[in-house]
């Protein structure tokens, strides 16, 4: 564990009501500054560093009262890119069509990006970015929210390019906008987050059977060979009692491919609430796509692992 880091496995949801509960005692003494063009949150908590079965977490509260927000940070494996959830009150003016200006800053420029709204357990409004880089802003296959469709994300998180930890010393905040606001959360040097969070995901690798190392010696990913083969035979089976109540979801499918391109296993993992859909994805991977082995720096086949993401949309 990491000085300042409070390392948990508790489930994500107990593990954010825990803290809600033990924050409303002991805030105290930390006020949130504001100007004409900026709420500006200090930080209220340490940051929680969470091993979950299927993801590593970073969390961190900031503000106090009515201007508390909750950070969180999500890894599924090793990559320079995490997903950015934002949550709480100051939040509630962004709405979900409108882009929106993230920067992590001094030291990366600011994007552009759209975001899902939702809720975290009993913190609300929560603004779910995906997955974004410091250094490559955000990765998105299709930015438009409002198609009834199911799109995919190749290989979103394949340890390719700078790593996070390499970013950490650059930011010491980060600022979510529009025209008409302002949120800035005063992180701190991220570099001992970010130290954190990838000991996590080695860690979670190594639950897979896979070698961390060997995963980050790969310069070209497993790629999938027949996606449009592929997408149509998932984008045919849309959960029949997830359209009949107009539900969208956000999966992910983890895939650990050998060295000759086959698939040896799959498995889902829920990035929002998917209650009623289905492993037809997996099962649709599994029997019929095809996929380039990855590849290290001398052009070996290697066993490593891909995630492949999936969005279930409604039309809005």
């Amino acid at each position: 564990m990491m000085s300042g880091i409070f390392v948990s496995s508790f489930a994500f949801l107990a593990r954010l009501s825990a803290l809600v509960a033990a924050l409303g005692l002991a805030a105290t003494g930390l006020n949130a500054a504001s100007d004409t063009e900026a709420v500006v949150l200090a930080q209220l908590s340490p940051w929680n560093l969470d091993y979950g079965e299927d993801r590593c977490r970073l969390i961190r509260f900031f503000g106090e009262g009515d201007n508390r927000v909750v950070l969180v940070m999500e890894q599924f494996g090793l990559s320079s890119h995490f997903e950015l959830i934002l949550a709480g009150k100051p939040l509630r003016r962004f709405r979900r069509h409108d882009n929106v200006s993230l920067q992590m800053g001094p030291g990366f420029e600011a994007f552009e990006r759209k975001f899902q709204r939702g809720n975290l357990g009993e913190i609300e409004p929560a603004l779910i970015f995906g997955s974004i880089s410091p250094v490559h802003g955000a990765l998105e296959a299709d930015d438009d929210p409002d198609t009834d469709d199911i799109r995919m994300l190749e290989d979103s998180y394949h340890p390719t390019g700078t790593s996070l930890k390499d970013n950490g010393a650059a930011i010491q905040w980060i600022v979510v906008s529009d025209e008409n606001e302002t949120v800035r959360l005063m992180t701190g040097d991220m570099a001992k987050p970010f130290a954190a969070l990838t000991q996590c995901t080695d860690n979670l690798i190594r639950s897979w059977d896979v070698d961390p190392e060997v995963a980050a010696s790969v310069v070209t990913p497993p790629k999938i060979l027949n996606v449009m083969d592929v997408a149509p035979k998932i984008q045919r089976n849309y959960p029949k009692k997830a359209m009949y109540r107009g539900q969208s979801a956000n999966i992910q499918l983890r895939l650990i491919i050998d060295e000759s391109g086959a698939i040896e296993n799959c498995t889902r993992i829920d990035v929002t609430e998917a209650e009623n859909f289905t492993n037809i994805a997996c099962k649709v991977f599994l029997e019929h796509a095809k996929f380039e082995p990855a590849r290290d720096a001398a052009g070996n086949p290697v066993r490593t692992y891909s995630m492949q993401r999936i969005r279930y949309v409604m039309g809005g």
